[in-house]
Parts: C-alpha cells; sequence; structure tokens
C-alpha cells in the first residue's frame, strides 16, 4: 500500500489504527519501544538517536502496518537535516554502560568457566580484529615468556630439533555466549541485552570499536546501523549484522548453531 508524502506520524498512526493494533503490537513487531512509537506518531524523531536510524524505525514502522516506506522516508529528508554531524578530532562517542539494577544476584558463572571464557575471548578478539578490514582498536594480549631449557655444553649437529607445540585455547563452557562486536567505517547505536534482560551495553560505538560480551546463555542485540556492524560468537565469524542504515534485531543462543566454535 503507498500512502502520499506527508505528515510522517499521523500516517503511520492512522495505519496502525486500521489493523486494530495497539502501540505495544507495533514494538512487539518491530523491536521498537512502544514510548518511542508513540513519539514517532507525533513527529517526534528525537529520541532515535540520530537521521539514520530515524529513517530505519520509520521503514521499520512502515513495513510492519503495511505501507511502502519510501514515500515517508523522503518526507523525512524534506523536512530534517539528514547531514552527519561534524565532530571535532578526539571526541568521544561512548558513553558509560548502563547496568540493570533490578536484580542484585550476582552473575551465575563460575570463576574457573570466567577465567576460561575470558582467555578465549581475548584470543577470539585478536583474532577478529587482525582478520578485518578498516580501522580497530589496538588489543593487546599477553605474551607467554618462552621457557629455556638448559643447553648441552657440546650440542650434537646432527641431533633433530622438535617444534614446541602451542598450547590450544580452553573449550568455552556449554552454553555459554563469548560475543566480539566490531564497527566497521561508520558508527552504529547499540542495545545488548542477556537473557535476564539486564543491559550489558547501551550506547553509540564510534567506528573502529571493538566490544566484548560474557553471558551464559543468551544475548540479544538491538543495532541501529547493522550494516556497519560485524559479529563473532564462540570464535565463530558472523559477518555483518545487517544492511547499512537498517535496524537489526539479532539473539544469539549459546546452544544454537551460529555459536557454534569454528
Amino acid at each position: 500500500m503507498t500512502e502520499k508524502a506527508g505528515p510522517i506520524g499521523p500516517v503511520l498512526a492512522a495505519a496502525r489504527e486500521r489493523r486494530g493494533w495497539s502501540l505495544e503490537e507495533v514494538a512487539t513487531r518491530t523491536r521498537i519501544r512502544s514510548t518511542l512509537l508513540a513519539r514517532m506518531e507525533v513527529d517526534d524523531f528525537s529520541g532515535c538517536g540520530g537521521a539514520v536510524y530515524a529513517k530505519g524505525h520509520i521503514r521499520g514502522y512502515a513495513l510492519a502496518v503495511g505501507l511502502d516506506p519510501e514515500p515517508l522516508v523522503a518526507a523525512f529528508d524534506a523536512t530534517h537535516d539528514t547531514r552527519p554531524p561534524t565532530m571535532a578530532a578526539g571526541t568521544l562517542l561512548t558513553t558509560p554502560v548502563s547496568r540493570d539494577t533490578r536484580s542484585g544476584s550476582n552473575p551465575r558463572w563460575m570463576p574457573a568457566t570466567v577465567g576460561a571464557v575470558a582467555v578465549v575471548l581475548l584470543l577470539v578478539a585478536v583474532a577478529f580484529i587482525v582478520g578485518g578490514n578498516g580501522p580497530t582498536n589496538t588489543v593487546s594480549s599477553p605474551q607467554a615468556s618462552p621457557s629455556r631449557t638448559p643447553s648441552p655444553k657440546k650440542p650434537s649437529a646432527s641431533a633433530p630439533t622438535s617444534p614446541t607445540p602451542h598450547p590450544s585455547p580452553p573449550a568455552i563452557a556449554s552454553g555459554n555466549v563469548a560475543l566480539i562486536i566490531r564497527v566497521g567505517d561508520q558508527a552504529s547505536w547499540m542495545r545488548v541485552t542477556d537473557q535476564d534482560d539486564r543491559v550489558l551495553i547501551q550506547e553509540t560505538l564510534a567506528a573502529g570499536t571493538v566490544r566484548s560480551v560474557l553471558a551464559t546463555r543468551r544475548v540479544t542485540l538491538v543495532i541501529g546501523n547493522s550494516g556497519a556492524v560485524q559479529l563473532a560468537c564462540n570464535n565463530h565469524l558472523l559477518g555483518p549484522a545487517g544492511a547499512p542504515a537498517q535496524v537489526a534485531t539479532v539473539t544469539l543462543d549459546g546452544f544454537g548453531p551460529e555459536c557454534a566454535p569454528g
């Protein structure tokens, strides 16, 4: 169904009401908060986090209620400044990670499991950064000092030498999610929660940022510019999370095939 370009919010609200849906029903279908949908219906897009994300939300809402999103996006472009904001060199885009204070319980990881998963996550991060394209954050990993063995006084020229095998990384505990997030050449807003809806990340990640997440069972990501974000789960590279300038919701289960060690 195609609508004329005009006020965006009332067009979306009218399409929702024709279907007899509440804002909560649209929120369930689009993964957009109902409070933000209500603001969009009165043409208030200030809570979307920028023009790129606002257009992504408009597309998601329009498709959910059966509208052609392009006239609405064009109307947004015609009435809003869609130029990317200019930033001074060295401006910090990230904000402190918010934590959900509803639960006072400690994480349910045994200390040995946390240590093993942290080592694996560090090794995965190094491989992910070295193998990726574009600017990345520098991650330094500790290097073990090579063991020294006493040399014989008169080494034999004919004695064969055997290479020292590299130790294998510890296995990730069954069901855990060791997630690496790498942002490409464009910034992206992101919200990451665990299986108990605790907020692990909620911020705009700058281009080149690499972040790591540990969870015991499942993580859910809502990504504003999904085409700029690449993911790796349990040493398994998943590639881009979606299309450029598109809002995407990704759920990774520690027992799912997408988190099978690669």
